[in-house]
């Protein structure tokens, strides 16, 4: 096991592919890495070790230069330029030691270089920290994947916060419209009707306010601090009133609105 900060990778679940033309050096590392819980694959050219990797998807490759048909650069080059494989790191392993090999080896992508013959203490320890960082780079992208996603739900949702506040607001002047036409200069007798229109403006601009107060609540949400009063509530002089909040867009489109509540209450289990 391979502990870090808040974290554990098992390394009984990592696979580690090595590229090595060489028997030896493969039965090797095999053996090490086994003794220490990996799983292990094997490929003895480049070509296998390149099909192996898009199959298998390894968490690490270990992969030496000096191959016949094609060296580890080459197929180092491959893999980081197919979508399948460019996010697996790579360690080169050579007896090469020239200053040059080192930087090609990193030119070409891989991550580390270690030279043969290897210390099994060196090949343990690289092997980890790789697969730390590997593991820290796949949580960062579905954090940042989260985020995208919870960013994308908050405009979606301020987009119908602000297009359910327009309709309180059409609502309000509609009234005042209706207000304007009902009242005639020096005659009161509608003063009921007056009285109604300011009612539906009063619970209209509530409405717009508890709306506010929604989206105010967004970080809370967001965060995971709002706290939910789940209760058995009677939702349906709710759903009358929004029923009537609509009833008049809804005439001026031609359309009926129709509500049956077949009791005298509608209970939910809501906040």
């Amino acid at each position: 096991m391979i502990y870090k900060e808040n974290s554990i990778i098992d390394t009984k679940s990592s696979i580690i592919l090595i590229i090595d033309d060489n028997a030896t050096n493969i039965e090797v590392l095999v053996g090490t890495l086994k003794t220490y819980g990996f799983e292990t694959i094997t490929a003895r050219n480049g070509c296998m070790g390149i099909k192996r990797a898009k199959f298998s998807k390894p968490d690490l490759i270990l992969l030496d230069i000096k191959m016949p048909e094609m060296d580890g650069y080459e197929v180092c080059e491959q893999l980081k330029s197919d979508e399948q494989t460019k996010n697996i790191p790579v360690i080169f392993i050579s007896a090469l030691n020239e200053a040059f090999s080192k930087v090609k080896a990193f030119g070409v992508g891989g991550v580390d270089y270690i030279i043969k013959p290897f210390q099994e203490e060196e090949v343990l320890a690289r092997i980890r920290v790789h697969l730390i960082l590997q593991s820290q780079k796949q949580q960062l992208y579905t954090q940042n994947k989260k985020l995208i996603e919870l960013s994308k739900e908050k405009n979606e949702f301020l987009s119908i916060a602000a297009h359910d506040l327009k309709n309180p607001l059409n609502v309000v002047f509609g009234s005042l419209q209706l207000m304007e036409m009902t009242i005639e200069p020096e005659n009161f007798s509608n003063k009921e009707k007056i009285m109604d229109y300011a009612q539906i403006m009063y619970s209209s601009v509530e409405l717009m306010l508890e709306l506010i107060n929604r989206l105010l609540d967004v970080n809370s949400i967001e965060t995971g601090k709002l706290k939910l009063n789940l209760q058995n509530n009677d939702i349906l002089s709710m759903l009358r009133f929004v029923v009537g909040g609509y009833s008049q867009r809804a005439k001026d489109k031609d359309i009926t609105i129709h509500l049956t509540p077949n009791g005298n209450e509608y209970i939910a289990y809501s906040d």
